[in-house]
C-alpha cells in the first residue's frame, strides 16, 4: 500500500501504518511488503529522475513487486519544482529547478532515513539508494557527501555532477548505463535529448572515482553477459573488487541501450531501448545483499 508522508510544518497524517509528523515541506510515497515482519527491514530509497515524481519511479521501476518478494521497505521521495508533477533534485550542478533554488536534497534524503529508522523500524545498517539519471546524480551526491548513511548506491542511466575529490569515503556501487543514452551520454558530454545544456561527466570517470575511494589499484574482472532476448541490446559486466576479493564497485555497460531502467519496457522511443537481457532490481538487490 502506498502512504503519502506528512507535507506541512507541525501536520499529522494518520494513515494504515503510523501517525506521521515532520518538520518540513517536503513529500514522500512508502511501500510497505505484503508479508514479512515490521522490525528491523532493510530500507531502499528511489530516486526518479528530472521531470518525474515518486509515483513515476515506482511506475517505471517496478520495485514494489521485488520488494514484495524480498521483505524491504521502499520509499520513492518527491523532488521539488514549479509544478510538483515535474520535479528535479540539486545533485550538485544539475539540475533544474532544484539547483536554481540550491535545495538542501542531501538534508532531506538524511532526514528520511532517520524518520524511517525511527517510525518503521529500518535498519540503519541497511539503507540502500538508487535513482535514474538526475536520481541517480542525487544517489551519487549523497553518497559522497553522507557515505554513513547507506550502505550501497545502485546507479541507473546517471552520472557524477559533482567533483571527484568530494567523495568523503568509499560506498559499494553498483551501475547500470546504456552506450546509445541521448540524455546523459555514456561517453560524457551532451547528448541530443540533454535537457541540462550539460556536459557531463564520462561514465568510466565517474566510476573510477569510486574505485579510487576504495584503494582498488587492480582492474576489472569482465563478463559479457548471455544475450537472451535479442532486443538489439548486449551487456558487460565490469566487477571491482578489494584485496579481500569483495565486489565493490559494478557497472553493467548495456551496448545499444538507452536511457531507461533495464528490465522493463520503455513508453518513450526517445529514451531508446531498454535491455531484458537484465533485470536492474534483481542485480541491484542481489548486490546489496552482498553488503549485509
Amino acid at each position: 500500500m502506498f502512504l503519502m508522508l506528512g507535507v506541512l510544518p507541525g501536520m499529522v497524517m494518520c494513515g494504515a501504518l503510523d501517525s506521521v509528523t515532520l518538520n518540513s515541506d517536503r513529500t514522500f510515497l512508502v511501500h510497505h511488503p505484503v508479508n514479512g515482519t515490521v522490525e528491523s527491514r532493510p530500507l531502499l530509497i528511489a530516486l526518479h529522475g528530472g521531470a518525474g515524481n515518486g509515483r513515476s519511479m515506482a511506475r517505471l521501476t517496478g520495485l514494489n513487486e521485488t520488494e514484495d518478494r524480498n521483505d524491504f521497505m521502499v520509499i520513492y521521495p518527491n523532488g521539488t519544482g514549479r509544478i510538483n508533477r515535474f520535479s528535479s533534485w540539486n545533485a550538485g550542478l544539475c539540475c533544474g529547478y532544484a539547483v536554481k533554488q540550491n535545495m538542501d536534497d542531501v538534508g532531506f534524503i538524511r532526514d528520511i532515513i532517520d524518520y524511517a529508522v525511527t517510525t518503521f523500524h529500518a535498519d540503519p545498517k541497511r539503507v540502500y539508494l538508487t535513482g535514474i539519471s538526475n536520481g541517480a546524480m542525487m544517489a551519487f551526491r549523497f553518497a559522497a557527501e553522507m557515505p554513513e548513511k547507506i550502505a550501497a548506491i545502485a546507479t541507473v542511466a546517471g552520472t557524477m555532477v559533482i567533483l571527484s575529490g568530494s567523495i568523503k569515503a568509499p560506498v559499494p556501487v553498483i551501475h547500470f548505463h546504456g552506450t546509445k543514452d541521448t540524455h546523459v551520454p555514456y561517453q560524457g558530454g551532451t547528448g541530443k535529448h540533454t535537457v541540462s545544456g550539460m556536459d557531463y561527466m564520462p561514465v568510466e570517470q565517474a566510476i573510477q572515482a569510486w574505485v579510487k575511494a576504495h584503494g582498488i589499484s587492480s582492474g576489472s574482472e569482465i563478463t559479457y553477459m548471455p544475450n537472451l532476448k535479442r532486443d538489439g541490446t548486449r551487456v558487460t559486466r565490469y566487477v571491482y573488487k578489494s584485496s579481500d576479493r569483495k565486489t565493490k564497485v559494478a557497472v553493467y555497460k548495456i551496448t545499444g541501450g538507452g536511457h531507461t531502467w533495464p528490465g522493463k519496457q520503455v513508453k518513450m522511443k526517445r529514451l531508446g531501448k531498454s535491455t531484458r537481457d537484465i533485470s536492474a532490481n534483481d542485480l541491484m538487490w542481489n548486490f546489496f545483499l552482498e553488503k549485509q
